[in-house]
């Protein structure tokens, strides 16, 4: 056994040989482990996930990447290279207690794209995995939220970045110094991004989608300081290490390092390159101006670079245009708009340019596509200007693309009818349990009727009902003895039934069927008055993967049931995954179906606490 400190907490864990995930008995979190075949990369990654938790993450990164330097194929040091590069902090929610992440280093290439995000998958097993998945889209979710409110703010000039407070919360000398020169700058005209200024209205909000917006905006930042650790405090240092990133990448921007009252030498290694300036020196201030008046003058444009210096005519169209569509295929999204818009500076009416303008604004990165988008387009701006300005070929081509995704759309709302229709008239209500998220009061419960033999009948929630692991703790187990079994014909049982409802519950023979895919032993059959579907089962009883889809109660959500809003119900809400009997690859794992009403053969680990439960039982029916 080893110890090693909970990465969202930082309390120690005693983890078992060859554990992959665990759970903090301090912070409730369910979470990864590292391979841990010796002390020095345990020590390694207690250090690396301090440098995390404390927002260091350049510190971080640097010993994550030691680490895959030795073991390329350490999927838990690749995640944790995802959580550095998006800056995932781990917060405590007050509601429910349990630890969220929160991006302080938003992106607009999604995590999904990420490499490192591939590679932790490529190199995790089933149980790993299904935590990553997990993990990866409430990051997305939070980002496109980021993304969201940034794409509305408008562009800065220059980015003050500086230390507000010290360690007694008392306000520093760089604060008075920032103040002054955002005052000097916005009477220059210039448009200032100033933290105790621009972010005094967004009390109570994530200031990350304004900071995020201001640094990708901004042509210049000064960071200034009066003393070294001022310059390297976690958040000063988060700012102008992104914008350093964002210079390495090719931005055309310009880090102006300004110091007072300390030896120049003491400047962070990362300005050791840029020309530092002292901001005791006479005339400081004017030769700042004078140098920002340089790189961005004030007769320019601020929301578009243009660069019409550099482009002589008409003739020069079709280069900026295949550049955009290889920034499309790239899904570098505002850089494909960047290029699109300098072609109608030339061209006004060039069709093409805005079917880049479209392909960018909702993220498709071949043209063809846009018969593949999950909604209608026609009322966009950029695909109206196509339609203006297109000729007949172009405007066909579009208009296909909205007739593909209409027929598509209808096709899905009749398949969708049908679902709902059959399942209205094969359904009932039978007992009561939590539905709401409080899980004060019981509701009746919606049952679909699969089969029917006599004055029997086989039914199934509607609803996933709750979420629970299929067993309490990661072990070689099989229904016959896994603690979700005894959950449901104990606590739920006697929890949603009452003692008359119980007399029409039959005692079911439930058999243990094999795995199709695995040869995994499925252990004996038992005899239950509740279970959960087989494999075998839910293939047969549903047709296709959109019956199969489900969703949980609010009170199934609110214990932790995972669900993805790109898989709808025939009822339009977004699906979960659930639970069924057969063991999964091993009997570590169990099978399931996952959110797109597909059943997974591999399943995910026993021990995973984010699937839903659907009970099933047989009944005697009234005559």
């Amino acid at each position: 056994m080893s110890i090693f400190k909970c990465k969202m907490c930082g309390a120690a864990l005693e983890i078992q040989n060859n554990e992959t995930v665990a759970e903090c008995e301090y912070c409730g979190t369910q979470q990864t482990l590292p391979k841990l075949d010796d002390e020095k990369r345990a020590n390694m990654y207690d250090r690396a996930n301090h440098f995390r938790r404390n927002n260091e993450f350049d510190k971080a990164m640097g010993i994550y990447e030691q680490i895959l330097n030795e073991d390329n194929t350490d999927a838990e040091a690749y995640w944790s290279l995802v959580l550095c590069r998006y800056g995932i902090e781990y917060v405590e929610d007050p509601a429910t207690r349990k630890r969220v992440p929160t991006v302080n280093r938003a992106q607009f290439t999604s995590i999904f794209d990420d490499d490192n995000y591939k590679s932790a998958l490529n190199n995790a097993d089933s149980y790993q995995k299904a935590i990553y998945e997990k993990e990866a889209n409430a990051i997305n979710e939070i980002q496109k939220g980021i993304l969201a409110i940034s794409q509305k703010e408008e562009p800065f000039d220059v980015f003050i970045c500086y230390k507000e407070t010290d360690n007694n919360g008392r306000r520093t000398p760089d604060s008075v110094l920032a103040n002054d020169l955002y005052h000097q700058l916005t009477q220059e005209g210039f448009k200032v991004f100033f933290s105790r200024i621009t972010l005094e209205d967004k009390l109570g909000t994530a200031y990350e989608p304004y900071i995020f917006a201001a640094l990708n905006s901004a042509k210049v930042m000064v960071a200034l300081g009066t003393k070294p650790e001022y310059f390297n405090a976690v958040w000063v240092k988060n700012e102008w290490s992104r914008y350093l990133s964002l210079i390495k990448n090719g931005a055309k921007k310009m880090l102006i390092p300004a110091y007072k009252d300390m030896d120049p030498y003491d400047l962070p290694e990362e300005f050791s390159h840029l020309q530092a300036q002292d901001m005791s020196k006479l005339g400081f201030m004017q030769d700042l101006i004078r140098g920002i008046k340089k790189i961005v003058p004030l007769d320019m444009p601020k929301v578009v670079e243009k660069e019409t210096a550099m482009i002589g005519g008409n003739a020069n169209v079709a280069p900026l245009l295949k550049r955009a569509f290889l920034f499309l295929e790239d899904k570098k999204w505002k850089e494909a708009d960047e290029y699109c818009e300098k072609v109608l500076d030339l061209d006004p009416e060039n069709a093409e340019a805005y079917l880049g303008k479209l392909m960018a604004e909702i993220g498709v990165s071949y043209r063809e596509l846009l018969a593949d988008c999950c909604n209608s387009f026609e009322e966009k701006d950029n695909y109206k200007k196509i339609l203006r300005f297109g000729d007949e070929k172009l405007k066909a081509e579009v208009e296909g693309y909205i007739a593909n995704i209409s027929e598509r759309k209808a096709k899905e709302i009749a398949r969708m009818k049908e679902i709902i229709n059959e399942q209205n008239k094969n359904s009932l209500y039978f007992g009561s349990y939590y539905q709401d998220e409080t899980g004060k009061a019981k509701e009746k419960i919606a049952w679909l009727i699969l089969e029917k033999k006599g004055n029997k009948a086989l039914i199934i929630s509607k609803y996933a009902l709750d979420c629970q692991p299929y067993n309490k703790s990661f072990t070689d187990v099989t229904w016959e003895k896994c603690t979700l079994r005894t959950w449901l014909n104990g606590t739920f049982l006697n929890n949603a039934f009452s003692a008359e409802e119980q007399k029409k519950i039959t005692t079911t023979n439930v058999s243990a069927d094999k795995n199709p895919e695995h040869d995994t032993n499925s252990g004996r059959a038992t005899k239950d008055k509740i279970f959960l579907l087989s494999i075998n089962e839910a293939e047969k009883y549903f047709t296709n993967d959109e019956s199969r889809r489900c969703a949980p109660t609010a009170y199934a959500k609110s214990q932790g049931a995972y669900t993805k809003e790109d898989y709808k119900t025939a009822s339009g809400e977004a699906a979960c995954w659930w639970w069924l009997r057969s063991p999964g690859y091993s009997q570590l794992a169990a099978a399931l179906v996952d959110c797109a009403g597909s059943v997974s053969f591999d399943g995910n680990g026993v021990g995973i606490n984010y699937d839903a439960v659907r009970p099933a039982l047989w009944i005697t029916l009234d005559s």
